[in-house]
C-alpha cells in the first residue's frame, strides 16, 4: 500500500476509470475536512449506489411482471 497525493488522483496517473478517480477525488477532499466529512461522504455514496441498483432491479421486474 502506498499513499497516493491529490495530484496523482486528480489526474490520469493512476490509471484508474474516470468515475473512479472523481470518488477518490470527493474523498481526499472530505478527508481534508475531518474524518466525520469523510464517514459522511463514504456512506452517502455508498447509500447513493444501494438505491440506484434497487431501482434498476425493480424496473427489471416490473418489466417483466407485465
Amino acid at each position: 500500500m502506498r499513499t497516493v497525493e491529490q495530484q496523482q488522483v486528480a489526474t490520469a496517473e493512476l490509471g484508474l476509470p474516470p468515475s473512479v478517480q472523481a470518488a477518490l477525488g470527493e474523498l481526499v477532499n472530505a478527508a481534508k475536512d475531518g474524518l466525520l466529512a469523510l464517514s459522511v461522504g463514504v456512506g452517502l455514496g455508498v447509500l447513493s449506489t444501494l438505491m440506484e441498483e434497487e431501482v434498476v432491479r425493480h424496473e427489471a421486474l416490473s418489466c417483466r411482471a407485465g
